[in-house]
Protein backbone atom coordinates (compact mmCIF):
# COMPACT_ATOMS: atom_id res chain seq x y z
CA UNK A 1 0.00 0.00 0.00
CA UNK A 2 0.91 3.33 -0.66
CA UNK A 3 1.82 6.01 1.45
CA UNK A 4 -0.97 8.15 -0.47
CA UNK A 5 -3.42 4.81 0.02
CA UNK A 6 -2.68 4.45 3.85
CA UNK A 7 -3.61 8.73 4.22
CA UNK A 8 -6.67 7.92 1.74
CA UNK A 9 -7.72 5.04 3.95
CA UNK A 10 -6.80 6.98 7.28
CA UNK A 11 -8.98 9.94 6.31
CA UNK A 12 -11.97 7.30 5.29
CA UNK A 13 -11.70 5.70 8.62
CA UNK A 14 -11.66 9.15 10.35
CA UNK A 15 -14.73 10.55 8.50
CA UNK A 16 -16.37 7.06 9.25
CA UNK A 17 -16.07 5.92 5.51
CA UNK A 18 -17.92 9.08 3.95
CA UNK A 19 -16.08 9.62 0.39
CA UNK A 20 -17.39 13.12 0.89
CA UNK A 21 -16.36 14.22 4.39
CA UNK A 22 -12.80 12.18 3.47
CA UNK A 23 -12.36 14.19 0.50
CA UNK A 24 -13.08 17.47 2.27
CA UNK A 25 -10.58 16.62 5.15
CA UNK A 26 -8.13 16.16 2.92
CA UNK A 27 -8.21 19.57 0.95
CA UNK A 28 -8.63 21.13 4.44
CA UNK A 29 -5.28 19.62 5.42
CA UNK A 30 -3.39 20.18 2.55
CA UNK A 31 -4.51 23.83 2.27
CA UNK A 32 -4.21 24.72 6.53
CA UNK A 33 -0.63 22.62 6.18
CA UNK A 34 -0.03 25.55 4.18
CA UNK A 35 -1.58 28.44 5.67
CA UNK A 36 -0.46 27.65 9.32
CA UNK A 37 3.18 25.92 8.60
CA UNK A 38 4.42 27.44 5.43
CA UNK A 39 5.83 30.03 8.80
CA UNK A 40 7.24 26.99 10.02
CA UNK A 41 8.76 25.28 6.69
CA UNK A 42 10.10 28.69 5.16
CA UNK A 43 9.98 32.10 6.89
CA UNK A 44 11.48 30.78 10.58
CA UNK A 45 12.08 27.45 9.12
CA UNK A 46 14.23 25.66 11.66
CA UNK A 47 15.88 23.17 8.81
CA UNK A 48 16.56 25.67 6.46
CA UNK A 49 20.47 23.46 5.95
CA UNK A 50 17.78 20.57 5.52
CA UNK A 51 19.38 17.78 3.83
CA UNK A 52 18.20 14.35 2.41
CA UNK A 53 17.81 12.38 5.61
CA UNK A 54 19.22 15.04 8.04
CA UNK A 55 17.09 17.37 10.08
CA UNK A 56 18.89 20.68 11.46
CA UNK A 57 20.82 20.86 14.21
CA UNK A 58 18.11 23.05 15.61
CA UNK A 59 15.40 20.45 15.60
CA UNK A 60 17.87 17.66 16.55
CA UNK A 61 18.77 19.45 19.79
CA UNK A 62 15.04 19.90 20.85
CA UNK A 63 15.35 15.96 21.29
CA UNK A 64 19.11 15.73 22.36
CA UNK A 65 20.18 15.44 26.19
CA UNK A 66 19.79 18.56 26.79
CA UNK A 67 17.65 20.44 29.45
CA UNK A 68 15.21 22.09 26.89
CA UNK A 69 13.52 19.14 25.31
CA UNK A 70 9.93 18.44 23.89
CA UNK A 71 8.51 14.70 24.06
CA UNK A 72 6.20 12.86 21.76
CA UNK A 73 4.89 9.62 23.04
CA UNK A 74 2.26 7.47 20.96
CA UNK A 75 0.85 3.79 23.05
CA UNK A 76 -1.88 1.81 21.97
CA UNK A 77 -4.66 1.79 25.06
CA UNK A 78 -8.32 0.04 25.11
CA UNK A 79 -10.80 0.15 23.19
CA UNK A 80 -8.82 0.17 19.95
CA UNK A 81 -7.66 4.05 21.24
CA UNK A 82 -4.15 5.75 20.18
CA UNK A 83 -2.82 7.62 23.14
CA UNK A 84 -0.88 10.69 21.79
CA UNK A 85 1.31 12.64 24.36
CA UNK A 86 3.35 15.46 23.99
CA UNK A 87 5.49 17.06 27.18
CA UNK A 88 7.21 20.14 27.10
CA UNK A 89 9.98 19.68 29.19
CA UNK A 90 11.47 22.89 29.63
CA UNK A 91 12.58 23.98 33.59
CA UNK A 92 14.39 26.76 32.00
CA UNK A 93 13.20 29.16 28.75
CA UNK A 94 17.26 30.49 27.76
CA UNK A 95 16.89 28.71 24.54
CA UNK A 96 13.10 27.94 23.98
CA UNK A 97 11.66 28.22 20.87
CA UNK A 98 8.48 28.83 20.15
CA UNK A 99 8.44 27.71 15.90
CA UNK A 100 11.35 24.93 16.70
CA UNK A 101 8.90 23.38 18.91
CA UNK A 102 5.88 23.35 16.45
CA UNK A 103 8.23 22.10 13.75
CA UNK A 104 9.10 18.99 15.64
CA UNK A 105 5.80 18.46 17.10
CA UNK A 106 5.04 18.70 12.71
CA UNK A 107 7.82 15.99 12.07
CA UNK A 108 7.24 13.51 14.13
CA UNK A 109 3.05 13.74 13.89
CA UNK A 110 4.02 13.22 9.89
CA UNK A 111 6.10 10.26 10.31
CA UNK A 112 3.87 8.98 12.39
CA UNK A 113 0.50 8.83 10.33
CA UNK A 114 3.11 7.67 7.55
CA UNK A 115 4.44 4.76 9.55
CA UNK A 116 2.47 3.92 12.06
CA UNK A 117 0.60 0.72 11.11
CA UNK A 118 -2.62 0.81 13.29
CA UNK A 119 -5.96 2.45 11.92
CA UNK A 120 -7.34 2.98 15.59
CA UNK A 121 -10.84 4.03 16.22
CA UNK A 122 -10.15 6.91 18.19
CA UNK A 123 -7.10 9.06 19.97
CA UNK A 124 -6.94 9.84 23.33
CA UNK A 125 -4.48 13.20 24.07
CA UNK A 126 -2.36 14.50 26.60
CA UNK A 127 -0.95 17.49 26.67
CA UNK A 128 1.48 17.56 30.06
CA UNK A 129 2.49 21.61 30.31
CA UNK A 130 3.67 21.60 33.78
CA UNK A 131 6.53 23.95 32.61
CA UNK A 132 4.15 26.77 30.92
CA UNK A 133 4.54 29.62 33.13
CA UNK A 134 3.85 33.31 32.03
CA UNK A 135 7.58 33.75 31.05
CA UNK A 136 6.46 31.51 28.25
CA UNK A 137 3.79 34.13 27.05
CA UNK A 138 6.55 36.64 25.31
CA UNK A 139 7.76 33.82 23.60
CA UNK A 140 4.48 32.55 22.07
CA UNK A 141 2.88 33.93 18.78
CA UNK A 142 -1.34 33.60 20.24
CA UNK A 143 -2.21 34.06 16.79
CA UNK A 144 -0.03 31.46 14.94
CA UNK A 145 -0.35 28.75 17.67
CA UNK A 146 -4.94 29.38 17.19
CA UNK A 147 -3.88 28.48 13.32
CA UNK A 148 -1.82 25.36 14.24
CA UNK A 149 -4.56 24.48 16.77
CA UNK A 150 -7.48 24.72 13.85
CA UNK A 151 -4.65 22.69 12.02
CA UNK A 152 -4.11 20.19 14.37
CA UNK A 153 -7.85 19.41 15.39
CA UNK A 154 -9.91 20.01 12.10
CA UNK A 155 -7.40 18.84 9.34
CA UNK A 156 -4.98 16.26 10.66
CA UNK A 157 -7.02 12.33 10.16
CA UNK A 158 -7.40 11.64 13.65
CA UNK A 159 -10.73 10.77 15.82
CA UNK A 160 -10.21 12.95 18.75
CA UNK A 161 -12.18 11.10 22.12
CA UNK A 162 -10.64 13.08 25.13
CA UNK A 163 -8.17 15.90 25.40
CA UNK A 164 -6.50 15.97 28.50
CA UNK A 165 -4.32 18.77 29.86
CA UNK A 166 -2.15 17.62 32.34
CA UNK A 167 0.21 19.19 35.50
CA UNK A 168 -1.37 22.76 34.33
CA UNK A 169 -1.02 26.29 36.49
CA UNK A 170 -3.44 27.66 38.36
CA UNK A 171 -4.28 30.73 35.53
CA UNK A 172 -4.59 27.70 32.80
CA UNK A 173 -8.32 29.13 32.05
CA UNK A 174 -6.64 32.56 31.50
CA UNK A 175 -4.61 31.18 29.08
CA UNK A 176 -7.11 28.33 27.42
CA UNK A 177 -9.71 31.96 27.30
CA UNK A 178 -7.15 32.99 24.44
CA UNK A 179 -7.54 30.19 22.03
CA UNK A 180 -11.05 28.86 23.18
CA UNK A 181 -13.03 30.87 20.88
CA UNK A 182 -11.54 29.41 17.63
CA UNK A 183 -12.17 25.94 18.39
CA UNK A 184 -15.49 24.20 17.97
CA UNK A 185 -17.58 23.19 20.80
CA UNK A 186 -17.53 19.73 20.16
CA UNK A 187 -13.91 19.85 20.72
CA UNK A 188 -13.92 21.67 23.69
CA UNK A 189 -16.35 19.29 25.46
CA UNK A 190 -13.28 16.59 25.50
CA UNK A 191 -11.23 18.46 26.61
CA UNK A 192 -10.21 17.35 30.24
CA UNK A 193 -7.89 19.88 32.99
CA UNK A 194 -5.96 17.85 35.92
CA UNK A 195 -3.89 19.60 38.10
CA UNK A 196 -1.47 16.68 38.23
CA UNK A 197 -1.30 13.26 36.47
CA UNK A 198 -2.91 11.19 38.97
CA UNK A 199 -6.32 11.68 38.25
CA UNK A 200 -5.43 10.38 34.06
CA UNK A 201 -5.95 7.21 35.44
CA UNK A 202 -10.17 7.78 35.85
CA UNK A 203 -10.24 7.98 32.14
CA UNK A 204 -7.03 5.73 31.13
CA UNK A 205 -6.09 2.42 32.62
CA UNK A 206 -2.87 2.70 34.40
CA UNK A 207 -1.66 -0.31 32.56
CA UNK A 208 -1.42 1.59 29.54
CA UNK A 209 0.45 4.67 30.90
CA UNK A 210 4.22 5.69 30.26
CA UNK A 211 6.39 5.19 33.35
CA UNK A 212 6.20 9.06 33.07
CA UNK A 213 2.69 9.06 34.72
CA UNK A 214 2.92 6.23 37.30
CA UNK A 215 1.64 3.74 34.36
CA UNK A 216 3.66 0.45 33.18
CA UNK A 217 4.36 1.33 29.50
CA UNK A 218 8.01 2.61 27.98
CA UNK A 219 8.91 5.87 29.13
CA UNK A 220 7.94 8.46 26.39
CA UNK A 221 11.73 9.97 25.40
CA UNK A 222 12.76 6.60 24.48
CA UNK A 223 9.50 6.55 21.73
CA UNK A 224 10.47 9.79 21.37
CA UNK A 225 13.97 9.49 19.81
CA UNK A 226 12.99 6.28 18.25
CA UNK A 227 10.16 8.81 15.95
CA UNK A 228 13.32 11.14 15.35
CA UNK A 229 15.73 8.42 14.22
CA UNK A 230 12.97 7.60 11.36
CA UNK A 231 12.45 11.40 10.34
CA UNK A 232 16.10 11.56 9.80
CA UNK A 233 16.20 8.02 7.75
CA UNK A 234 13.03 9.33 5.61
CA UNK A 235 14.29 11.95 2.84
CA UNK A 236 12.76 15.18 3.43
CA UNK A 237 9.80 13.78 5.45
CA UNK A 238 8.68 17.89 6.58
CA UNK A 239 9.35 19.95 3.13
CA UNK A 240 7.06 16.46 1.23
CA UNK A 241 4.14 15.68 2.47
CA UNK A 242 3.47 13.40 0.21
CA UNK A 243 6.66 11.62 -0.53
Amino acid sequence: MTQESKREKRLLIVEYASIEFAQGRGALEEALRHAALCGLEYKNNPIAEYSPGVLSPQIHSIHSQRTETANIGEYAIQDNHDLLIHQLDVPSLENFSFYDILKSFTIVGDVWLKEHPKLAEGHVVIMDIKDYTLKILPKVNIMFFRDFLVFLLEAMPVRLKQIHVINHPPYVDKLFALVKPVLPSEICELIHFHPTSETLHQFIDKKYLPEDYGGEAERIKPRMQAWIKRAEEMRFVSLHPKL
